[in-house]
């Protein structure tokens, strides 16, 4: 027979496996989950976790809003193992409170997502990367920011735990699974409290915790089975898990849920969300409500229907009568009922629930004297009273509830009190905790208390402060001094922590934290002893940061104190509530207040001195929306500076989505680090490229709105201004046929002298096999043997586990070659030039390029966001009269230029070129593809061309797929440069390493190059002999000189696509190059010589080109 609360279920799926029980909105795309769908899920997560530990041991869930949440909990559950839920770690915050539930709860496996581990995952690789002595400070370099944020998990051992990736395939055979009779005392999960960095508790929650708990919820809220209940609360959080997710699988409530973030960046969403899945049960925190009814906007509230909703429940903070006063009044124009606002009372040490209001009845107030209420005493009074306070009940003490017991005790005497008076709130029901996970102390003091006159019952200490009258209970306080803002707890004694470690003017043990109410909402204050009167606007900042970076919340009031002004008791700890009352009373005499008030004097990011944003940047203006303010908001000024908490931060986020490009990639996780506003400005520029400047961005992002019909016309790619250049080559191709006949031809065999196209044989002038490797019979036979020893794929990075003796070999080789100390080698060129520029230089440089450069070395500096400047082709001294002009105004330059020019064929003068980069103390990248194996005496590219020392330029680059028969690219030069690409540059870092076909081309070629010196000879004599016969005639070869790629210029577009349909007739192929890829009237066709081609192949074509352009008058 089933028990306790996991074994119900098992017997509910198994009887209504086809009842949908959870809708999950994943932004836009529903997700529906059903009794037999979650219990599927859950046997094979069983089935694998009972493979890797025992009944009782811990598994961390480590999950995003979503169903895999909830069918890795009931996993656990089905292997009777002990859940522990948790936020995967986004900050330093969250990361340490999760290193600490690690080191208390000893888990043997995580259960998570793909997509979390896969990031966890390079965590994992940096931290093994930070111990190795020549990449560490590389590391520390590149990611010392994030192994500073994650170095908590690290020390933890996180990745010794057994990973289960729920989302794959083949969890576990489902069908082997049965459920074992469970004790319904034996715990479910343990749900840490949440704040406490430095000692989280894990309360145990029972099985039968589970139960009674839900029960009472399902009384308390008259649950029927018509109901619907929508939320979007954590599932980590004991309100979400329980009342959203556990209490719905006990009593078949149909739920819609969302997920946090998406409420945080749309409250309204919430509210929307109820009216159209006409939802009756709701439940929040009192911050919910105020933010809903704050942002609610006349057309958010158009056409929506609230009637439905009966239960709003409000818990996990002080409730005030403000908001719902607030709430109400916004929406009540949409049906919303005034009795549907249930107060309640709980907390995760009783599970969840402890008390709400009665059915159907509105709540309870009443109204007492504020001054009374700081003593602890009870004065009822007038609302017309200046100190009048209402409070709102927070729910019946109700004696039909089962065994629900609540008392009011002196917190000193253990005496219970009568009703009326104030006191600690004490529980006893079976809803309440055996205890806190191995923590015997804590358990006792807080699970084991006892009254004066009654040492048997043993009582929950709750540490709240209130009273019961005429059978409400009514919350007062916190005798613990927890600090709770926007529904999140918070131990002072964290915050004081943080605060004494921000700046050494602090004075140990002198720091006071505490929380007071004010007219919107629970704010923090910070009073803190400082050592000096001098400099305390930057002390002040100090402390800020520390507190929103550790702790993710914006204090309202810091307080500088002189020496001695705290009163502490005789064993040294701060009298915590008297300060409180002095500082609400304003009986201080402090050195500097901070107040986030944009109007105070005293604020130190209004007396900086930066220079202020531009007003008409989208950052600024959203900035000042969400701020109510005019005044200047400085660049460096950090958000948690101007105010903003998670909550604003996602507004901010919100309304960054809205007003920039799709494309522009903001992440809430970026902005929740905390970042200045010039670093969220920057990387947006870095995304948005070097044509849109910044300052223009509201500009451009909000010229005009779009109507259906245009959204349809530009969604069709032919209506692209881009494609029109195609449109147009195609028009000077004549027709689809000819554009067939000339391009995407398929070949047959080798691309060698010769080639095969459709059976028929031509003399090949198409391809870049230029020493003929490409089809010899020792390359191939070099390929076929790494092919059989390492594979057709290395199958990861090199960083991981791609690395292949053939790569450290092939690597050796390129760096002798051309005498630099280190090369590195890419999986393609064109990625090669991207990447590392990329890498190398950024928007604090400038890098000078050949108006002609490859376009792989133009995207590189595109996307690198340094300034571009152009300079003529070849031109050396333009070059350095920019340099002259512009080098100055920035930290570094690159000059990028080729060794032969793929286009024209023609080789700058190096020599000079170095010169005017040593002038200007600039780096010089040479694109080595058409040189390298091709010019000099021995092939050995530029270096021997012009005589250079290899240190002479700081980047060499070259591809593997021109003279060295294979594909990939290569960086050489100095051994710290190519460390650093090997570690940081993420063409290399994140691709799959060359694979070992390639590598082996590629090494036996060079190899055979240097062994062969006449292939390269005999290349230069055939272009010499080429471009003879050709100049012999008149035609036009344009600059090329001393290459094999000579162009056969001709101009007009359409005579160059009639000589290249001329020469196909009779025998040779070649390919016409026109617009876009040369400029209007500068039409061709590119002849490629090979080693290979005969002195009669090579007489022959430059005949026939001769005839068609002279004697038949093509041009």
């Amino acid at each position: 027979m089933a028990q306790g609360f996991i074994g119900l279920f098992y017997e509910t799926a198994y009887k209504n496996p086809h009842k949908k029980l959870f809708r999950y909105l994943n932004d836009g795309h529903p997700i529906d989950a059903s009794y037999g769908e979650l219990d599927y899920k859950a046997r094979q997560i069983a089935q694998r976790l009972r493979a890797m530990g025992a009944p009782g041991d811990r598994v961390l869930i480590m999950h995003k809003q979503g169903i895999d949440f909830i069918t890795s909990f009931l996993g656990c559950a089905y292997a009777q193992m002990i859940a522990v839920p948790i936020m995967p770690p986004i900050n330093q915050e969250v990361a340490s409170k999760l290193a600490l539930v690690i080191e208390n709860a000893k888990p043997i496996a995580c259960l998570t997502s793909q997509e979390i581990y896969s990031r966890l995952s390079k965590l994992k690789i940096m931290g093994r990367l930070e111990k190795h002595r020549l990449l560490s400070p590389l590391v520390h370099k590149m990611g010392g920011n994030i192994l500073q944020k994650f170095e908590p998990l690290i020390a933890a051992n996180i990745f010794s735990l057994n990973w289960v990736i729920t989302d794959a395939k083949n969890l576990g055979q489902a069908e082997l699974f049965h459920l074992p009779v469970i004790d319904p005392q034996s715990p479910l999960f343990l749900q840490y409290t949440s704040g406490s960095t430095g000692n989280p508790k894990g309360v145990i929650v029972t099985q039968e915790n589970v139960l009674h708990n839900i029960e009472c919820i399902r009384y308390g809220l008259n649950i029927q089975d018509h109901d619907i209940l929508y939320s979007w609360l954590p599932f980590f959080h004991d309100m979400g898990l329980i009342g959203c997710i556990l209490t719905p699988m006990h009593t078949g409530l149909y739920t819609i849920w969302d997920s946090p973030i998406n409420f945080l960046k749309n409250p309204v969403g919430w509210i929307k969300g109820i009216a159209e899945y006409q939802c009756t049960i709701t439940a929040a925190p009192n911050f919910a409500y105020e933010l809903a009814a704050n942002k609610a906007t006349l057309a958010d509230k158009n056409n929506l229907d609230l009637s439905c909703l009966r239960v709003a429940v409000n818990s996990a903070e002080p409730i005030r009568i403000s908001t719902w006063n607030k709430f109400y009044e916004a929406f009540r124009g949409n049906g919303l009922r005034d009795n549907c606002y249930y107060p309640s009372y709980g907390l995760a040490e009783a599970t969840l629930f402890v008390t709400t209001q009665s059915v159907q009845e509105k709540f309870k107030t009443l109204t007492v004297d504020s001054q009374e209420l700081r003593v602890d005493k009870v004065k009822f009074t007038q609302s017309t009273d200046k100190n009048a306070k209402i409070l709102v009940s927070s729910g019946d003490v109700d004696p039909s509830l089962k065994q629900n017991k609540i008392i009011i005790v002196n917190p000193n005497t253990y005496v219970q009190l009568a009703d009326g008076a104030i006191g600690e709130i004490w529980l006893d029901n079976p809803s309440v905790s055996p205890g806190y996970w191995q923590n015997e102390e804590a358990t006792r003091e807080v699970f084991g208390a006892t009254l004066a006159d009654d040492s048997q019952t043993k009582y929950l200490r709750t540490g709240d402060l209130g009273f019961i009258y005429e059978e409400q209970l009514y919350v007062t306080g916190r005798m613990k001094d927890l600090i709770i803002i926007r529904g999140k707890n918070y131990y002072p004694q964290d915050i004081e922590l943080s605060v004494e470690q921000a700046h050494v003017a602090v004075r140990a043990g002198c720091v006071n934290a505490f929380s007071v109410l004010d007219a919107e909402a629970e704010q923090l204050v910070v009073l803190a002893e400082v050592k000096q009167d001098k400099d305390c606007a930057q002390i002040a900042l100090a402390l800020l940061n520390a507190i929103m970076q550790q702790h993710g919340i914006t204090p309202d009031t810091i307080v500088l104190l002189p020496p001695k002004t705290l009163k502490k008791t005789t064993s040294g700890k701060v009298r915590r509530r008297e300060m409180k009352k002095m500082f609400l009373e304003n009986e201080f005499n402090p050195l500097y207040v901070w107040q986030n008030d944009k109007d105070s004097s005293t604020d130190p990011v209004a007396q900086r001195n930066d220079s202020v944003l531009q007003s008409n940047s989208v950052v600024f203006n959203i900035l000042q929306q969400i701020l109510r303010q005019d005044e200047a908001i400085q660049p460096q000024s950090r958000l948690a500076e101007l105010g903003l908490d998670s909550v604003h931060i996602m507004e901010f986020f919100s309304q960054l989505k809205n007003s920039l490009p799709e494309h522009v990639e903001i992440t809430p996780e970026f902005l929740l680090e905390n970042p200045t506003i010039e670093e969220v400005v920057t990387r947006i520029e870095a995304q948005l490229g070097d044509e849109i400047c910044f300052q223009s961005l509201a500009t451009v992002t909000k010229v005009k709105g779009y109507s259906e019909e245009e959204q349809k016309y530009w969604q069709n790619i032919c209506h692209l201004p881009e494609y029109i250049p195609l449109v147009e080559s195609k028009k000077l191709l004549g027709n689809d046929g000819v554009v067939n006949e000339l391009y995407f031809n398929t070949i047959g065999g080798v691309s060698a002298d010769r080639i095969l196209v459709n059976g028929k044989e031509y003399i090949n002038f198409s391809g870049y096999n230029y020493l003929g490797y490409a089809g010899d019979e020792r390359v191939i036979a070099a390929t076929q043997e790494a092919i059989a020893q390492y594979g057709t794929s290395v199958s990861a990075s090199r960083l991981v586990s791609g690395q292949k003796p053939i790569h450290g070999a092939l690597e050796q080789e390129i760096a002798a070659l051309i005498g630099a100390e280190d090369a590195v080698v890419f999986t393609a060129g064109h990625a090669t030039n991207v990447s590392v520029i990329t890498l190398l230089y950024s928007a604090e440089d400038v890098i000078f390029h050949d108006e002609l450069i490859h376009n792989s070395s133009l995207q590189g500096a595109v996307f690198s966001r340094a300034r571009r400047i152009s300079f003529p082709h070849n031109d050396y001294q333009a070059l350095a009269k920019l340099m002259a002009q512009e080098r100055s105004h920035y930290r570094r330059a690159l000059v990028l230029v080729e060794g032969a020019y793929s286009m024209d064929g023609d080789i700058p003068n190096i020599p000079e070129f170095i010169s005017v980069k040593n002038q200007y103390h600039a780096d010089l990248m040479i694109d080595e593809a058409h040189s390298l194996g091709v010019i000099g005496a021995t092939g050995r590219g530029v270096r021997e061309y012009f005589n250079l020392e290899a240190e002479d330029v700081e980047l060499w680059m070259g591809t593997l797929s021109k003279a060295f028969a294979s594909c990939g690219g290569y960086i050489a030069g100095k051994k710290e440069l190519i460390e650093f690409i090997k570690c940081a540059c993420g063409g290399f870092v994140f691709s799959a390493g060359i694979t070992p076909a390639n590598a082996a081309a590629a090494l036996t070629s060079i190899r055979l190059m240097k062994e062969e010196p006449h292939r390269p000879k005999k290349l230069q004599e055939n272009a010499i002999n080429m471009l003879t016969h050709l100049r012999k005639h008149g035609v036009n070869t344009g600059a090329s000189h001393d290459t094999p790629i000579i162009p056969i210029i001709v101009g007009d577009e359409a005579k160059a696509i009639k000589l290249s349909l001329k020469l196909r007739q009779e025998g040779v192929y070649t390919i016409p190059i026109v617009y876009p890829a040369v400029p209007k009237g500068m039409a061709r066709i590119r002849l490629f010589l090979s080693y290979l081609h005969t002195e009669e192949q090579l007489a022959t074509t430059a005949e026939l080109i001769a005839q068609y352009l002279l004697v038949r008058e093509v041009v």
